[in-house]
């Protein structure tokens, strides 16, 4: 899978809001370690492709099909305490039930790392996006 939205038929679509402190965090790690990167959310199998244009969730176990994606970041607020108003796509019918969970796993993840924890779980990093020879 290439870095950015996928070619899959999205579901639904809707507005959101990505509380201010989540948003900043990714921004920060981006900024520092580059982007695209990938964050590998444990052994259960989805990962978060993290980009400056959208955020995809995808379960690897099932070759990466994407479950979810937040794109469309209105960086025009007021501060940086200001939530980011977004789009979601939805590409399965279950990514609303870990919609919340997921952001707030991310964030704790990425809270650990730039403070230089170790994140729980062997699988659990920040990677470099991988490539895929379907990618070329």
């Amino acid at each position: 899978m290439k870095p950015g939205l996928p070619n899959v038929p999205v579901i639904k679509s809707f507005s959101a809001t990505v509380d201010a402190a989540q948003y900043n965090r990714v921004r920060l790690v981006l900024a520092r370690n580059g982007a695209p990167h990938e964050l590998v959310l444990g052994s259960r199998g989805l990962a978060v492709s993290l980009d400056r244009r959208a955020w995809v969730l995808t379960d690897r176990h099932l070759e990466d099909l994407p479950l979810m994606a937040w794109t469309q970041f209105d960086r025009r607020r007021s501060g940086l305490h200001a939530p980011v108003q977004c789009s979601i796509l939805l590409y399965h019918a279950y990514a609303q039930v870990v919609r919340r969970n997921v952001l707030a796993e991310v964030d704790r993840r990425l809270q650990a790392l730039l403070l230089g924890q170790r994140v729980s779980g062997p699988q659990a990093q920040l990677v470099p996006f991988r490539r895929t020879p379907r990618d070329a």
